[in-house]
Formats: structure tokens, C-alpha cells, sequence
């Protein structure tokens, strides 16, 4: 249960895909010093949205992104529009370590 590649080294205004290539549910969650979601709630959530800027200070979820062929969800996309390092998770997975950063450079 790993994000490949686990940590991500981008410049302002460059764009992130996260693509589920699996057959198991799984997410991409941005705390932002926010706890945790409850599961099993998260797997109801609604995406925060996809294909817009982020900048790391808010809250961000893709919601569940399933497997390409399921015709459902399966990618999220996030334009990084502030340097920092933003550290994101898989709320179904993360006790498992399903965890990620994106490092932002100027």
C-alpha cells in the first residue's frame, strides 16, 4: 500500500495527476492540520474538486478514486500554486502507510 513514487519534488505551477491504477478503492487526502475523516464515512465523501489550484493551506479529498474501468472516479488532478512541502494520505489506508509528500519548490 504505496503511492509510486511516494514523494514528489514539483515547481509552482506544475501539475500533479494521482491515477488509481489498482482494483482497490483508494484516495489522496490533504489534512492541512485537520483530523483525520471518519471511515467508514470517507468512502461516502464527495471529491473537494479536481483539475484546480491548491495552494496546501485548506483541506483537500479526491473522495474515493476507484479503478479506471469502473466508470467511476479514478483520478485527481492538482495544480500547485505555493512553494512548501504538503503531506497527503489515504484515509482507507493509512494505518497500512499509504502516506505521500510533495515537495514544492519555488
Amino acid at each position: 500500500m504505496r503511492y509510486f513514487p511516494q514523494n514528489l519534488h514539483v515547481h509552482v505551477g506544475d501539475t500533479v495527476v494521482w491515477a488509481n491504477a489498482t482494483s482497490e478503492v483508494h484516495g489522496v487526502t490533504f489534512l492541512a492540520g485537520q483530523p483525520l475523516p471518519p471511515i467508514p464515512g470517507w468512502y461516502d465523501s464527495s471529491p473537494t474538486g479536481n483539475g484546480v489550484p491548491y495552494d496546501g493551506s485548506s483541506f483537500f479529498n479526491s473522495g474515493p478514486l476507484y479503478a479506471a474501468d469502473a466508470g467511476r472516479n479514478h483520478s485527481l488532478t492538482l495544480t500547485f500554486t505555493k512553494p512548501g512541502t504538503f503531506r497527503y494520505l489515504d484515509v482507507g489506508d493509512v494505518v497500512l502507510g499509504m502516506r505521500g509528500k510533495v515537495t514544492v519548490a519555488p
